[in-house]
């Protein structure tokens, strides 16, 4: 009884570091890169200040009230653009964001 509470908890204690392992490099990511475009900080540092890229040119809660006017909006009532990121969205697709 105590070999199989012992495997058991073992089991446990492993999945729990796996997930601690994958969301930290998730928060990693996130931490050290612009999640639209994917550049590293250091690239965006180099180029143009990173507080404008991710207010200005990549400003995550304008893709998200785009996203929401979006699938509120009839297809038949969609602009070309519109339709495109409708049908993206429709099949769980990320061609629209601008990912380098």
């Amino acid at each position: 009884v105590l070999l199989i509470l012992d495997i058991l908890f073992g089991i446990i204690i492993d999945t729990f570091a796996d997930l601690r392992d994958k969301e930290q490099i998730i928060s990693h990511f996130i931490s050290d890169s612009c999640v639209v475009c994917n550049l590293p900080k250091s690239i965006i540092d180099n180029t143009e200040n990173v507080k404008k890229h991710f207010m200005v040119r990549h400003n995550i809660y304008a893709y998200l009230a785009f996203i929401i006017y979006v699938n509120k909006k009839k297809m038949k009532d969609c602009a070309g653009n519109e339709k495109f990121v409708k049908q993206c969205l429709k099949n769980q697709d990320t061609r629209f964001f601008p990912i380098v």
